[in-house]
């Protein structure tokens, strides 16, 4: 679960800094960016978190009433 999470966290940091040079660098050439409305990065990231650890507490709640 550790390995997951830092993996999910390491991917999330990747796609910010993919991003914030992607946007420079439009940035540069003049192309104009406009917010989008839309959810948040770090919304989603949340979202991811809660329903990783979410189904491994199911997970483990049922594996441990079945037996």
């Amino acid at each position: 679960m550790k390995l997951l999470s830092a993996l999910l966290i390491a991917g999330f940091l990747y796609y910010m800094v993919r991003r914030k040079l992607q946007q420079r660098r439009l940035e540069r050439e003049g192309v104009v960016i406009e917010p989008s409305a839309g959810m948040r990065p770090i919304t989603i990231l949340a979202l991811l978190m809660l329903g990783m650890y979410g189904g491994y507490m199911l997970f483990h709640l049922l594996s441990r009433s079945s037996s």
